[in-house]
């Protein structure tokens, strides 16, 4: 669990210089408000795309709300239809 801002910049700064990881934000449309960070690392296996690992970070106040299964769905066609 993040202890403070600094340190979720921190963590943001580490996956944006990662080359071999797609972070993106997830925000609540309705609201603007910053719901969390999901990230996948893709990668080409036997000339199938794979994603080798992923995560998330959401805000507490928005779980069970259905925005993790709503980004992984957006991330996920992203990864293997784009």
């Amino acid at each position: 669990m993040l202890k403070n801002v600094d340190e979720a910049k921190e963590l943001l700064k580490n996956y944006r210089d990662n080359e071999d990881i797609i972070s993106w934000s997830i925000y609540n449309i309705e609201t603007g408000e910053f719901v969390g960070t999901y990230w996948i690392a893709p990668a080409e296996t036997n000339g199938e795309m794979i994603i080798i690992s992923e995560a998330q970070r959401i805000g507490k106040k928005f779980w069970r709300k259905g925005f993790t299964r709503e980004a992984r769905q957006l991330v996920y066609r992203f990864a293997f239809e784009e």
